[in-house]
């Protein structure tokens, strides 16, 4: 009895190592993992927006052009005081973001597709690099994507719309290995339809079908695509990449033989090269598609806004993640071990600049912050700073102080240079607010302030402006917080 009973013993032991060795060989393990890191990016950044984080105003200015659309007014952006947005890039990326934001108007909801995208990019690499080389080589070029420092920057950084443009990438690359024509064209006109940045990468695509030998229905879309792309951006965009200031101006002899700070556009490259360890990407013909993006960071791209604009590098991450799955399938023994080691070590040294992007640098303002914005009580024109700009942006008139707009609502954060260089006589933005005799000083903490215009106190307290030039800054500050919020969407 007592060896059945250790038989048995033995036999449940046995059986709870073969159901845990199930478990951490089975895919859906890897998929809860790959749910579990776009759950983590979310929480980022919930985190971030709530703690005011956000120091760029691009995704404010993004997506008060949403707010503004779902409201009636086709992607009418304020702060560019054109028609549209697209007269400053043909981001028809923002589509893809409407359904959601109709119900969910909210930053988090814009982050929520960007970052649901990647998730789903993230298990369909990792699907298809396990039907092309083994398991180890798929759970490391997954990783090399999803921890790749640009992702990070798209996932939790300040917030562009085509950023989902990484994924869309991916899909239309690994449509091309597969010889899968109809996901391929697709993938080429999700491309299109993304921004005008894209059409020099998608010429290219057209450029490897070639090498390839593809044949002309490989050939011919990315070519037509592209150039269509560019001819859209050339004569339709008059802010940024146009006819009359195309960003192209700095590829010329003359600009190439002075190239603004060198260095630091040779580390960007460095940068987001290193998870292959700098030379591995050239040993696969899919290199051509790092050209473009190369040409940008060395040529043209002004390098300070190498990191904020960093979403017009975002398809890298694709690339090399498909140049990664096209080495390991033509190499085998010991040349294939030496890519996965090398990868590994790239990936690793790449981790510190990809945990950077998930620190929660909050401000330590946040308290004054929200106490600031309960003043905000509709959805009147309203200037802001960028820390601001996601709580405030969702109302037809948004814009930053670089605007300088004498608007409904002003909400500032005064710099802690407050001797910065000004020319001489010119006053800074909040100065002439403060000195302009329509505005009250509504709310002032530290360095946050509230400006109001008189009409617009006069209207939300229903009294003559006569006598809110009486009342005392108090007895303001206690009349509108007993005010309900009317016509404005913040959440």
């Amino acid at each position: 009895m007592k060896d059945v009973h250790i038989t048995q013993k033995q036999t449940s032991v046995k059986n709870k190592y073969d159901m845990f060795k199930k478990i951490l060989n089975s895919n859906y393990l890897i998929y809860g993992i790959i749910v579990l890191i776009g759950v983590f990016w979310f929480w980022v950044t919930y985190q971030q927006y709530y703690q005011f984080a956000f120091r760029v105003g691009d995704s404010a200015v993004a997506e008060n052009a949403l707010w503004n659309t779902i409201h009636g007014d086709w992607f009418y952006q304020s702060f560019l005081n054109t028609s549209n947005n697209f007269r400053e890039h043909l981001g028809f990326a923002q589509a893809w973001y409407l359904p959601f934001y109709y119900f969910v108007p909210h930053t988090l909801t814009l982050f929520f597709v960007i970052q649901s995208m990647f998730v789903l990019a993230g298990i369909l690499l990792y699907r298809f690099a396990l039907h092309r080389i083994d398991k180890l080589g798929a759970i490391i070029v997954t990783v090399l994507f999803l921890f790749h420092p640009l992702v990070a920057s798209q996932v939790v950084g300040p917030m562009h719309v085509v950023a989902i443009g990484g994924p869309f990438f991916l899909f239309m690359l690994m449509a091309y290995m597969k010889k899968h024509y109809k996901y391929f064209l697709i993938g080429i006109l999700l491309l299109v339809f993304l921004s005008e940045f894209a059409a020099p990468t998608i010429f290219m695509i057209g450029i490897l079908a070639l090498w390839d030998r593809r044949g002309w229905k490989w050939v011919v879309p990315p070519f037509i695509g592209s150039i269509a792309l560019y001819m859209a951006a050339k004569y339709y965009i008059t802010i940024g990449f146009s006819k009359h200031n195309s960003l192209l101006k700095h590829f010329k002899p003359e600009s190439i033989k002075n190239i603004y700070k060198l260095p630091k556009r040779i580390e960007f490259v460095g940068d987001f090269l290193k998870p292959m360890m700098y030379i591995f990407p050239f040993f696969s013909r899919y290199v051509i598609l790092l050209i473009p993006s190369i040409i940008l960071a060395i040529f043209i791209v002004v390098p300070g806004r190498l990191k904020g604009g960093a979403h017009i590098f975002i398809f890298v991450p694709a690339i090399l993640s498909i140049i990664f799955i096209d080495i390991a399938i033509r190499w085998g023994g010991w040349k294939k071990k030496i890519l996965y080691g090398a990868v590994i070590v790239g990936i690793v040294l790449s981790l510190h600049p990809w945990w950077k992007w998930m620190e929660i640098d909050g401000s330590v303002h946040a308290d004054k912050l929200g106490r600031a914005i309960a003043y905000i009580k509709d959805g009147g024109s309203l200037t802001s700073d960028s820390q601001t700009g996601p709580q405030l942006c969702r109302r037809k008139e948004f814009y930053l102080t670089s605007n300088k707009k004498n608007t409904d609502y002003v909400v500032v954060k005064l710099s802690k240079n407050k001797k910065k260089k000004l020319a001489q006589g010119q006053l800074r933005y909040v100065d002439t607010i403060a000195q302009n005799k329509d505005y009250l000083e509504v709310f002032r903490e530290d360095r946050v302030i509230i400006y109001i215009k008189k009409d617009k106190i006069s209207k939300l307290l229903n009294k003559p402006v006569w006598k809110i030039n009486q009342m005392l800054q108090k007895e303001i500050q206690q009349e509108i917080l007993k005010l309900e919020k009317v016509d404005y969407n913040i959440k």
